[in-house]
């Protein structure tokens, strides 16, 4: 799965992915470098509406992706980043956004 599919898949699927307060969704690791393998997960960076900010809508739009792009995805917010990797993901990230 390449970057084009998943921003597609993602694009295609935003009223889905509203539901759960997600106002976008950022590409980010060997995906975005395009150096990913067919083992590989897909990182991605969720930025949630404030007032939508749950644990029920992180779990509930992670298994959403998971099962829209038909692979493991490991998901993290904004505020969830590790300071030491935070350069790295900001350098390679790529923003689909989900609400207008």
């Amino acid at each position: 799965m390449d970057l084009q599919t998943v921003r597609s898949t993602i694009e295609q699927h935003k009223h889905e992915l509203r539901d759960f307060g997600l106002r976008r969704v950022g590409i980010f690791g060997s995906l975005a470098r395009d150096s990913a393998t067919a083992k590989s997960d897909i990182d991605l960076l969720l930025d949630f509406d404030p007032d939508k900010k749950t644990y029920r809508n992180f779990f509930g739009g992670t298994v959403c992706l998971e099962t829209l792009l038909r692979r493991p995805v490991d998901t993290v917010t904004p505020q969830g980043l590790s300071p030491y990797i935070k350069p790295y993901v900001e350098r390679d990230i790529t923003y689909v956004q989900i609400t207008d």
